[in-house]
């Protein structure tokens, strides 16, 4: 199934569940391909997320399914940029166009 097919949650569910092992694969081929040795964990399920304050929009901290890669020890706090880019932009009003790396590399690799 193509991602851009993947129009109900339950169908999106079975996609992730059934393809896991592909997504290990790519996160160790890119680490492998940028020469980058780290450890690596990869988790769908409920993960938790902090709350996060934008432009007075409240995003509640809480547990959320998704689909979460960490890398090492996982202390990096940029999960924020991968799932809301203009929450990292300085200035969302610009005629930027956002691109979502994660559904770019879902599309070329399903």
């Amino acid at each position: 199934m193509e991602t851009n097919k993947l129009t109900s949650l339950d169908n999106t569910r079975k996609y992730i569940n059934k393809n896991i092992n592909q997504f290990t694969e790519i996160v160790d081929n890119t680490l492998t391909k940028n020469n980058y040795s780290t450890s690596f964990n990869i988790n769908y399920g409920k993960n938790y997320f902090p709350k996060k304050v934008y432009k007075n929009v409240i995003y509640e901290e809480g547990e959320y399914e998704s689909l979460v890669i960490t890398l090492g020890d996982g202390k990096g706090k940029n999960f924020w940029c991968v799932l809301f880019p203009p929450l990292c932009m300085l200035d969302e009003d610009n005629d930027i166009e956002y691109k979502s790396l994660i559904k770019e590399t879902l599309d070329k690799y399903f």
